[in-house]
């Protein structure tokens, strides 16, 4: 595998913990420019002040509310997870993107295996997103659970209201910035650099995994949706670090973000009772069904390119 290798190259110039750090401060500088140019370009178009704009995202009362924070989640989703890491690996790694994307995996029988194992983990994942979502802190966390609940009510709203869609249009424009530049920018920030350089700094691959996995769920400050996401981590990590190929981790991603973004739309037009804002689990024996699958499928994915291909691991 392409990054089993890289952890294994003593010609990499950069140490891995250096990298990290180089890696973060690119992805903080990507971040403040793309913000602060969604700032200039919302002043622009609307004529909202400097303050204005950048309070807006606590007040979703503004007549321009939706398309300026249409505008800040793209521009920060285009600087911080495209861009500055983008900019680090022309100057530090710039082999490695020849080897993000390849050709690994292009065939119906990985790509079909991708699907059935991503949609079953969410629907298993629902009992995970249902618990988290009602846990219950000791009384020595009050302070925290109180912030927390804050914050959780606050990403609620703000989460219904992005995905309220007064027209198609909406709707598209909600398919590209929540669901299409968070695979591509988020996996390639995570999975492609991010766990590749933890692998290289712990030496192990399963704990590089992981990590990565709970960096990418704190990285959402929603405390609870942390396990859910969690593992949502963990398994777009194994999806790449089996196949080596980038693309598997950003379509299983998408395939989870637009899905729900889909059957929220078709929830609002009313062609389907399912609601994907309740945090209501299946059955038991639905949920042990979807997991059973889902690890049915992963192991013979990873049996194909592991296995099959002779990678090893």
């Amino acid at each position: 595998m392409v990054f089993r290798q890289l952890a294994q190259d003593k010609r990499t110039a950069q140490p891995a913990g250096r990298s990290l750090l180089l890696l973060l401060i690119y992805f903080f500088i990507g971040l403040f420019v793309g913000q602060f140019l969604a700032v200039l370009l919302c002043m622009a178009l609307f004529g909202t002040g400097f303050e204005e704009t950048t309070q807006l995202a606590g007040s979703l009362s503004h007549p321009y509310a939706r398309p300026i924070l249409y505008i800040l989640q793209f521009f920060s989703a285009v600087g911080g997870f495209l861009a500055g890491p983008l900019v680090y690996v022309y100057h530090y790694e710039s082999e490695r993107l020849t080897t993000l994307i390849n050709k690994r995996g292009w065939a119906i029988i990985p790509l079909l295996l991708l699907l059935l194992s991503t949609l079953a983990f969410m629907m298993a994942n629902s009992l995970l997103i249902e618990w988290n979502a009602n846990l219950v802190l000791p009384e020595t966390f009050k302070t925290f659970e109180s912030w927390a609940q804050q914050k959780e009510a606050y990403l609620q709203r703000l989460t219904l209201y992005l995905t309220t869609f007064p027209s198609a249009l909406h709707f598209v424009a909600a398919l590209l910035i929540i669901a299409l530049l968070p695979a591509l920018g988020e996996e390639l920030f995570f999975r492609g650099l991010m766990q590749p350089l933890l692998q290289r700094t712990l030496g192990n691959a399963h704990v590089a995994i992981w990590g990565t996995a709970l960096i990418f769920s704190l990285f959402h400050f929603q405390f609870y949706g942390l396990l859910p996401r969690l593992f949502l981590g963990a398994l777009f990590g194994y999806l790449y670090y089996w196949s080596g190929n980038l693309l598997m981790p950003i379509m299983a991603h998408f395939i989870n973000n637009g899905l729900s973004l889909l059957l929220r739309y078709l929830y609002q037009l009313e062609l389907t009772e399912l609601d994907t804002t309740q945090t209501v689990s299946l059955s038991g024996t639905s949920i042990l069904l979807f997991l059973l699958v889902g690890i049915g499928a992963s192991l013979a994915y990873r049996y194909y390119f592991v296995i099959r291909r002779g990678v090893v691991e």
